[in-house]
């Protein structure tokens, strides 16, 4: 018995041990102190993209760096290891360029970086330890409805796109496709990149119509970019001089409207007024584009609607469709968004500091400004333009942030865009040469969108009933002040808000009801412009 017990207790104490090792060799998120501002102001963090490089950006500038050569010492080091190299990028950057395939998929690594080679700090502070993962792979392909044209309306086209959650190869994508119809034809994929190295334009042309419908199966097999899915559509294609209605959808783009799909282009000849109708609205107005018809009309004018389709609509050869339709659309919720209807920068005069924005399902918004000292402005612009934002917190402040609470304006419905404006006259003083970023944010809590299904309005309690905007003294807390001065990572600007990244998940992106839909990288929903004050 005892010879029992001795081995149990060893068993133990081995299970102990081996659990110990474990823990300590699991890599986890690390947030820098505060106490590195003063030496480091930006570095690579949150998700990064597995062709991505590793960035420290000092606050000091070295008197000399070599920028053709790589480092002799390399001062990063990674868990889990690491192969690549480094390099001065410009006298305050240093760069680590893994080597190809050394950043593994859905990873998370923890980095150090030998902060006491290059500025002089305090025993404590020699080692800057800072947190990064890698982006996922996976995939979603994106189908538009059949399209079938005036010069060819025996033939059917089909095209569409796949988005990756990372850069993929135009020729690992071209593998991935496989298009086969009832009766076992092949049809071949054109693939076409696009200016987003995770995003590209497909193609299947030249599908000829056969005496009766069939369906063509588009399989997307992830095996040749290690995801470990695949995806499926069927499309049907109508029978040669069958015309029949197809589908029905919104759209937003080119403008908010209805889209009708048929299986033959359609005669544009015709009026078709009374034809096609959506009783619940009085003023739209049609175009027809060889199969399909557009009804365009104001957005917010249209919750619930019914679209009726007359037997009486002609194809080209002015054939009739011979059966009526009636369709209805449920209410449209449209994804939280808010727009600043300005481009680049904005003059204002001496006494006129309104910035117009838009917003839709959402009770508020994060207003954030953030000054680029005059002495700084020199250096912002060499990296800059009035188009983009990086490096704010190297040359800039945060001087003023205040939660717009929208739902108070009774004559606003937050579920549909409706225009707002921001007052700045008594939050910003003119100074000749001064450059503003007037940062617009949002997170989930702010979210008028419905979750869950039948899901109570949220009840929102308003934090203050002054006036709209106040001044920075209480518009600023000390914790905001300090959040400000903590190293950030590179790629995300998030109103000060911080992004827990184990929730985030690529396939919820566009999912309102999902943290991840909060915190992307290049979608962040954010509105941004400049204000320029010059005399």
């Amino acid at each position: 018995m005892k010879q029992v017990r001795q081995s149990l207790s060893f068993l133990w104490v081995s299970i102990l041990i081996l659990g110990f090792y474990s823990c300590a060799g699991t890599p986890k998120d690390i947030v820098p102190s505060a106490e590195y501002a003063p030496y480091v102001t930006a570095y690579t963090g949150g998700v990064i993209s597995q062709t991505s490089s590793v960035r420290i950006e000092l606050t000091q500038e070295q008197s000399m760096v070599d920028l053709n050569n790589e480092l002799k010492e390399n001062p990063f080091s990674f868990s889990p290891s690491l192969k690549g190299k480094a390099y001065w990028v410009n006298n305050n950057t240093i760069e680590f360029v893994p080597e190809e395939g050394q950043l593994k998929p859905g990873k998370l690594y923890e980095a150090s970086f030998q902060l006491g080679d290059f500025v002089k700090v305090d025993s404590k502070l020699k080692e800057f330890n800072f947190s990064f993962r890698v982006q996922e792979r996976n995939f979603t392909l994106y189908t538009e409805p059949i399209n079938i044209t005036a010069s060819q309306p025996d033939v059917a086209n089909i095209k569409g796109e796949i988005h990756f959650s990372d850069a993929v190869a135009k020729e690992q994508v071209e593998q991935m496709f496989t298009v086969t119809a009832d009766n076992g034809q092949k049809y071949p994929v054109k693939i076409t990149a696009t200016d987003n190295p995770a995003k590209y334009q497909f193609a299947i042309n030249s599908i000829s119509k056969a005496k009766q419908d069939f369906t063509l199966e588009i399989k997307v097999q992830g095996k040749a970019v290690n995801i470990e899915r695949e995806q499926v559509e069927k499309i049907t294609i109508p029978a040669k001089d069958a015309f029949q209605f197809l589908s029905a959808r919104r759209i937003e783009q080119p403008e908010n409207g209805i889209e009708v799909v048929f299986s033959e282009p359609l005669s544009e000849s015709q009026d078709l007024k009374g034809l096609i109708e959506i009783p619940e609205i009085t003023n739209y107005i049609f175009q027809i584009k060889d199969n399909k018809v557009n009804i365009y009309f104001e957005a917010g004018q249209l919750n619930k609607a019914t679209l009726n389709i007359n037997e009486g609509i002609k194809n080209l050869k002015d054939k009739r469709l011979g059966t009526s339709h009636s369709i209805s659309f449920s209410e449209m919720n449209l994804k939280p968004q808010v727009e600043m209807p300005v481009e680049g920068a904005i003059l204002p005069d001496s006494k006129n500091l309104i910035i117009p924005f838009r917003a839709v399902n959402l009770y508020a918004v994060d207003l954030s400004v953030i000054r680029i000292y005059e002495n700084n402005i020199l250096g912002f612009m060499q990296s800059n333009s009035l188009a983009s934002a990086s490096e704010l917190r190297r040359f800039g402040r945060l001087i003023y942030k205040k939660t717009l609470w929208l739902s108070k304006d009774a004559s606003k419905d937050v579920h549909k865009w409706e225009d707002y404006s921001i007052d700045l006259a008594g939050l910003i003083q003119q100074e000749p040469g001064a450059i503003y970023r007037i940062v617009l944010s949002f997170k989930q809590e702010y979210s008028a969108y419905p979750c869950g299904g039948g899901e109570q309005e949220k009840a929102i309690s308003f934090a203050d009933d002054g006036p709209s905007l106040t001044k920075v003294s209480s518009g600023i807390t000390d914790e905001e002040e300090e959040a400000w001065d903590i190293p950030n990572s590179y790629y995300y600007y998030t109103g000060n808000e911080p992004i827990n990244w184990n929730d985030y998940n690529w396939q919820e992106r566009d999912n309102p009801c999902h943290p991840s839909y909060y915190m992307q990288s290049s979608e962040q929903p954010l509105a941004m412009c400049w204000l320029l004050i010059w005399e």
